[in-house]
């Protein structure tokens, strides 16, 4: 998620609109503060380590 903060950040600095600039602001603090987990209908979390478990079977 740092990268995902990093690019809200300098959209941030390139934003006019004051609504825009406040979104952006708010979006930015829960990427900080909120831990994001995708998981698979709650049955496992895909994550890197999960991806990388994975074996690509070749035909």
């Amino acid at each position: 998620m740092k990268k995902t903060g990093n690019v809200v950040h300098d959209v941030l600095n390139c934003a006019i609109r004051k609504e825009t600039k406040a979104e952006l602001k708010e979006f930015s603090l829960q990427l900080l503060h909120r831990e994001i987990q995708f998981t698979a209908n709650g049955y496992f979390t895909l994550d890197n380590t999960f991806l990388h478990s994975v074996r690509i079977i070749r035909m």
